[in-house]
């Protein structure tokens, strides 16, 4: 039984690399919806001058800090509620240094994290009826599974 989860798992993850590369090459669904931005040099320019660690940026920023009083962490919320509606917001994924695009590092970390998932999707579908223990440090949880 295991044999055949790990066969399909390994099967599925290389099946749904291969048609993201399909996807992404033949029929173009990779550049649907992405925008480049007209005036590149200044933003960039911006960007580097002000962020210097890499990270998953939203904005407006809100201030997250952990020794606010109730009466600041709702003054501070009420400003970004105005920066948000006010505008621009959005979501930048940030990197301050370069990288050849599509190396095999990443062609190589992207089929691991499908072969993963298709693992786990496997073994999620193989089990019946059955408790499975995931342990994550100090926070273990307890599915329980039925089919």
């Amino acid at each position: 039984m295991h044999r055949r989860i790990i066969i399909g798992g390994l099967l599925a993850g290389l099946a749904t690399f291969i048609w993201g590369a399909i996807s992404h090459i033949a029929l173009g669904l990779g550049n649907v919806g992405i925008k480049s931005i007209s005036n590149e040099a200044p933003v960039l320019a911006a960007l580097q001058g002000n962020i210097k660690e890499a990270g998953f940026y939203f904005f407006p920023g809100l201030d997250r800090s952990p020794n606010l009083t109730k009466e600041q962490k709702a003054a501070v919320e009420k400003a970004w509620g105005e920066k948000y509606l006010a505008g621009p917001r959005g979501i930048l994924v940030y990197h301050p240094d370069g990288e050849a695009p599509m190396s095999p590092r990443q062609l190589l970390l992207q089929l691991a994290a499908e072969i993963v998932a298709a693992l786990v999707a496997a073994f999620l579908l193989a089990v019946e009826d059955e408790q499975v223990t995931v342990g994550l440090g100090d926070q273990t949880k307890v599915l329980v599974l039925r089919k």
